[in-house]
């Protein structure tokens, strides 16, 4: 009995080797091309982060410790420890006054034809195939806090300036769970040159705290769309210069009268003739359900004049250059 105590009172007064953690909100920009390991002491399962990447930061070993933990998106697990050293910490940004509540939404849906024909060295514009999603259907730009100046909430100095540099897979990656994550990477092509993490800096962030569930809402409203009588008759007249007024009229047929003054088209001039390339849907308020899509269209909008009619492009297989 007395050897029992002995040993429990060894234990108790034993120093352990486990360092504190200290939360930190923040990102980790490598400037280095360290390794980052699931332990500090011995790096298990070590991968080297990319110079010039952002990472989000999740604290370190101890206040002011020479160790930061990241997270590294699709590993198991995602917190990896690397050396303070091998990288540049920013926190990010606290707004001195309460963010500004918007007064509307405007999403933005691509035509990804047009816009792979005038972006043709994008990633999501390799592989050309009539049997894509987005070769009939209408892919996910963005949902946007309005006004247009609502943007960069709570980000960092660090990803503002990439951001705008355009080098957005230098961004932190978005993370999602795994059945959000599908359905953007197909509804959103763009996020194969990292559009998602571009919106979500630049947007997202300004909608909600949680990524989530802004990617959410804005595939929601996405599918709305892409079940209207408005995505059917782009598909329906491929190849076909069609009048602005008919497909206002389309949007009309499935969301009730007055939805086509939510709606504007954008049009790109392409080889001599305009295409449409992107809708845009002007949405009520900070926080329009995304399952009453119809009762969410702010129907007194004044829309811009916009173009008058436009070539439905359709998906040309091969075609690599304007």
């Amino acid at each position: 009995m007395t050897s029992g105590w002995l040993i429990l009172s060894i234990l108790l007064s034993w120093p352990l080797n486990v360092p504190a953690f200290e939360p930190f909100e923040g990102t980790f920009r490598a400037t280095e091309s360290c390794p980052a390991g699931v332990g500090i002491q011995r790096f298990q399962d070590a991968v080297s982060i990319e110079i010039g990447h952002l990472y989000p930061l999740m604290g370190f070993n101890r206040k002011e410790g020479e160790y930061v933990q990241i997270r590294l998106l699709g590993r198991h697990p995602e917190g990896r420890w690397v050396q303070r050293r091998c990288g540049v910490i920013e926190a990010l940004a606290s707004d001195p006054a309460p963010l500004k509540k918007p007064k509307g939404l405007l999403l933005a849906l691509s035509w990804q034809p047009a816009f792979c024909d005038t972006h043709p060295g994008k990633s999501e514009c390799n592989h050309r195939s009539s049997h894509r999603f987005d070769a009939s259907q209408f892919a996910l730009h963005g949902l946007w806090p309005e006004p247009r100046g609502l943007e960069y909430c709570k980000t960092s100095l660090t990803e503002k300036e990439l951001d705008r540099a355009k080098a957005w897979m230098s961004l932190p990656p978005v993370i999602l769970k795994e059945s959000i994550r599908e359905r953007l990477n197909t509804l959103m092509p763009g996020s194969l040159s990292g559009l998602d993490r571009h919106e979500w800096v630049r947007h997202g962030r300004c909608y909600s705290d949680d990524p989530e569930r802004f990617f959410e809402a804005a595939l929601s409203y996405l599918e709305a769309v892409n079940g209207s009588s408005l995505q059917r008759r782009f598909s329906d007249h491929l190849g076909e210069v069609i009048k602005a007024d008919s497909l206002r009229l389309a949007f009309e047929e499935s969301f009730g009268s007055g939805a086509g003054r939510a709606l504007e088209l954008i049009c790109i001039p392409f080889r001599g003739q305009w295409l449409y390339s992107e809708v845009r849907i002007y949405l009520k308020g900070a926080s329009s359900d995304p399952d009453a899509f119809s009762d969410s269209l702010d129907r007194e909008h004044v829309p811009h004049k916009g173009c008058e009619q436009g070539l439905v492009e359709p998906m040309v297989p091969g075609r690599m250059s304007p």
